[in-house]
């Protein structure tokens, strides 16, 4: 089952291939490199950018269509900010993780065949 629909960003690109390709392959770019930072803010207990640091992924993950992490994310962004369930985010980020190597995966195969 995929876990990335790019309906939004299909809407939002105006079906213009070029765009949506452009904007996936950004996502593929820069996410993980936020996923990392996201586990070295936790590493440091750095709430507030870790927080931060969700809170710019989420609207990324609502543009590519990934569902399952869009509750997640938001999850992740509302513990680090309110400083609670401060135990359960190493396990929200590795299932995030999780997540998003699949949404990587459907990604890379989208942009190699348009």
């Amino acid at each position: 089952m995929a876990v990335t629909d790019l309906t939004f960003l299909n809407s939002f690109a105006g079906g213009n291939s070029e765009k949506i390709n452009k904007y996936v392959n950004l996502f593929i770019q820069h996410a993980p490199g936020m996923v990392e930072s996201m586990d070295g803010h936790l590493s440091n207990k750095d709430y507030a950018a870790l927080k931060t640091t969700a809170h710019a992924l989420k609207p990324q993950i609502t543009y590519m269509g990934i569902k399952t992490a869009e509750d997640l994310i938001r999850e992740i962004e509302q513990n680090a900010g309110e400083n609670k369930n401060l135990e359960s985010i190493p396990q929200q980020i590795s299932k995030l993780k999780t997540i998003l190597a699949s949404a990587y995966s459907e990604l890379k195969q989208v942009v190699e065949n348009p």
